[in-house]
């Protein structure tokens, strides 16, 4: 077994060793790669990545059309980003939904009773009588009935 250091070959022999590098000199591990080579960005995942932010309707959707696209062949790279826009779209949508209804909630049980205390007929519930409490003072100091 050989290290990281130890060439996986041993060399010919009588051939010339191989030239040292200079110093300072570091090399990659990684080969250099030509990006004219590479095959070219899809436009509809980056669509589909910076929609969930923005409208995360628009992620969702894109992020569908994006992926049944792979799905069919699509040489283009960006398919993590389809991906990654598609769940964080569904996430980004629960979570505005999680916020309307608690909107709604916190509105209707601060909001949404009769701010003079008096108790009105129907409503949400229904076509329920219910009482109107009289006051015990009447506005010019005598008492109620």
């Amino acid at each position: 077994m050989s290290t990281p250091n130890e060439p996986h070959e041993a060399p010919a022999p009588g051939a010339a060793p191989a030239p040292a590098p200079a110093a300072g000199t570091y090399y990659s591990a990684q080969p250099v790669v030509d990006r004219a080579q590479l095959p070219p960005f899809n436009v509809m995942a980056l669509i589909t990545f910076i929609g969930a932010f923005i409208i995360p309707v628009v992620g969702i959707v894109c992020g569908h059309i994006t992926l049944a696209e792979y799905r069919k062949g699509l040489p283009e790279r960006g398919r993590e980003y389809a991906k990654a826009g598609l769940i964080l779209g569904y996430i980004f949508t629960a979570l505005w939904l999680v916020l309307i209804v608690v909107w709604i909630v916190f509105a209707f049980t601060h909001f949404g009773g009769a701010s003079d205390g008096v108790y009105r007929q129907g409503g949400f519930g229904g076509n329920r009588n219910f009482p109107i409490p009289t006051p015990r003072v009447t506005p010019y100091g005598g008492q109620g009935n």
